[in-house]
């Protein structure tokens, strides 16, 4: 239970015969994402993009004698809640939950819970490491060291470079993208508190019918807008658990450079048990992606990088056994 909300989820155990396993717990990425990291049609409730990363991970752990709990997102799958109102702060309390969930599991050692956040999950499982002493480590696949909305700038900037936008037209279109980020940043409340032609009186170059779009948006206002707000430095600079990071240069969502960036902030925290994977030709899905960086989702069909799972595998058992 996250509140009065309860929320799905799949406790996977290994074979092995032991008394109590170490365990990893998935911090999802963005979106209405399932225990799977499938994502999800609100409407229909059927998976639009089969994922599936979690799952691989999940079950690569088990073979090693690693537990692991992933769960449905609030109003995915069969959690209940509703995906297009949750916030950043309701994520981590559902994360939270998990946690609290999966200590009660006499089968798990509640001294080895170990968190792996993806992409948005890689900004989450960094403050639930710092607030809780006893956490023993995490894995940030895909992750952020700045704040969401200069990753989303980034995104922009490299997605009209690779168009070939340059110039002025790319500084009018970076300066659409700040006017937006500026409003997300002063906004109130949600989507649905402002009318089409609030949203346009405020963000002057939106048409009626983007304007609409954004006020259809799977991600929350109040998501957005604590995102944009929060200051990743401020909690990475107070982790002091070991952490592996895992990155790729052909993500086109977050670049590869936040992994240094990640390093640098924990070394200034004084944590020297870091270990940084940047792997040149892996994908934001963590799959093998040969060609040039696109936002357009490739390979999605091909299986988890083995040497992905392999640094998992390996970090974990290393540091926390099986």
């Amino acid at each position: 239970m996250s509140g009065d909300l309860s929320l799905a989820g799949t406790l996977r155990l290994p074979l092995a015969d032991n008394d109590v396993y170490p365990a990893a717990l998935f911090i999802h990425g963005s979106g209405p994402v399932n225990r799977d990291g499938n994502a999800v049609d609100l409407a229909t409730g059927n998976i639009v993009m089969e994922i599936d990363v979690y799952r691989q991970l999940a079950a690569a752990l088990s073979d090693v004698g690693i537990a692991s709990f992933r769960f449905d997102k609030r109003g995915v799958g069969d959690s209940e809640g509703d995906a297009m109102l949750a916030s950043r702060s309701d994520l981590l309390d559902d994360a939270r939950a998990a946690i609290q969930a999966l200590r009660e599991q006499p089968e798990i050692d509640p001294n080895r819970i170990i968190l792996i956040g993806h992409s948005e999950g890689s900004y989450l499982a960094p403050v639930l490491a710092v607030e809780d002493p006893d956490m023993a480590g995490v894995v940030l696949l895909a992750g952020g060291a700045r704040a969401l909305d200069a990753i989303t700038r980034w995104q922009v900037e490299s997605l009209l470079g690779q168009q070939g936008i340059e110039g002025a037209a790319l500084e009018a279109a970076l300066a659409q993208q700040d006017q937006y980020t500026a409003f997300v940043e002063a906004s109130q409340g949600e989507w649905s508190d402002y009318t089409v032609a609030e949203l346009q009186a405020e963000i002057s170059w939106l048409s009626e019918d983007a304007a609409a779009q954004l006020k259809a948006s799977p991600l929350a206002l109040s998501w957005l807008r604590e995102h944009y707000l929060a200051e990743p430095a401020e909690v990475i600079t107070q982790l002091q658990d070991p952490v592996l990071i895992v990155s790729g240069e052909k993500d086109f969502q977050v670049p590869s450079s936040e992994a240094g960036l990640l390093s640098e902030l924990l070394a200034t925290a004084g944590n020297d048990d870091v270990i940084v994977y940047v792997f040149p030709d892996l994908n934001h899905l963590l799959r093998y992606h040969p060609e040039e960086p696109n936002l357009t989702y490739r390979h999605v069909n091909e299986p988890v990088d083995p040497r992905v799972i392999e640094v998992v595998q390996d970090w974990i058992l290393e540091r926390f056994g099986s």
